[in-house]
């Protein structure tokens, strides 16, 4: 007895027009952009699109092309962890690296903690102020 195949279904640009776009986590997948839903592979029919916009966005059913990519547009502008944590680590990278270092260098020198947060630190800020004015 032959095992029939399960067909998987490509994401198509034309998807956009029904309010669906690829998962990022799984390209096999719908993401509805009103709801923010996952859809299975098997809802990747347009006429299981189209009954999908009809029955649970009844107010989005008039709405043309233009308004989904606009939706699309501002899911990719909002801001996620990932993008949060790359920008925080991209700006603060070479002042957590600076700290290491003094840290390390005091550590060395084998003297109390507290000369990095009397001495070494308003010394460090004081540079800083005279060389990069605001």
């Amino acid at each position: 007895m032959a095992e029939s195949k399960k067909k998987c279904r490509q994401y198509s640009v034309d998807y956009l027009k029904f309010g669906f776009i690829e998962s990022v986590s799984d390209k096999r997948l719908l993401v509805c952009l009103l709801y923010n839903r996952i859809l299975s592979n098997d809802a990747m029919k347009p006429s299981k699109l189209e009954d999908h916009l009809r029955r649970c966005h009844p107010d989005k059913r008039s709405k043309d092309l233009k308004y989904f990519q606009i939706l699309n547009e501002k899911l990719q502008k909002r801001p996620t962890m990932d993008r949060m944590f790359a920008s925080t680590l991209q700006g603060d990278d070479n002042g957590l690296q600076e700290s290491y270092n003094i840290s390390l260098l005091i550590a060395k020198s084998g003297k109390s903690i507290i000369i990095g947060e009397e001495l070494i630190l308003p010394a460090v800020e004081e540079v800083l102020k005279t060389v990069i004015p605001k």
